[in-house]
């Protein structure tokens, strides 16, 4: 598994391996608990990742933002702004147009994040039930997290 530009497919990737990272990282996020807003569905993650994308490009444009993915305006507008006001996105104009960019703390909670999955996912790829795996490593580690808060309260 390779990190091409933040995305966490081969380079050339079948259906399969796509399906396969998808349900990966919806549930590592939810194990995890792990920016539950942007992370809850495909398509905001998708525009957290496109924004993360084209930060070294000076960000992205509101209307080119609106053109790639299937959300209405208001919609991409609201979670745009919830963005903005948790600290994960950055607002500019230039002029007219509008352009948003990832704050760092962002791009390093997402940069951990995706080598952790990275790591967790290519650990589970010894056998034939990859996905198996991770969940079953992601329930050992949650089930060991678990123990050792226990411990530490008593």
């Amino acid at each position: 598994l390779l990190r091409n530009r933040l995305r966490l497919l081969p380079f050339s990737p079948s259906v399969r391996n796509v399906y396969l990272v998808a349900q990966a990282f919806d549930m590592y996020s939810r194990h995890k608990k792990l920016l539950p807003f942007v992370f809850k569905s495909p398509l905001k993650r998708g525009i957290s990742f496109f924004v993360l994308d084209r930060d070294k490009s000076g960000g992205v444009e509101l209307k080119k933002l609106r053109h790639n993915f299937p959300i209405d305006h208001e919609s991409l507008r609201q979670f745009v702004n919830i963005m903005v006001d948790a600290g994960y996105f950055q607002k500019h104009r230039k002029g007219k147009k509008v352009f948003i960019r990832p704050t760092p703390a962002f791009t390093e909670i997402t940069n951990m994040t995706i080598d952790d999955l990275c790591r967790l996912l290519n650990a589970s790829s010894k056998g034939f039930a990859v996905y198996d795996n991770f969940i079953a490593k992601l329930d050992a580690m949650a089930a060991h997290e678990q123990s050792t808060r226990t411990l530490m309260a008593t």
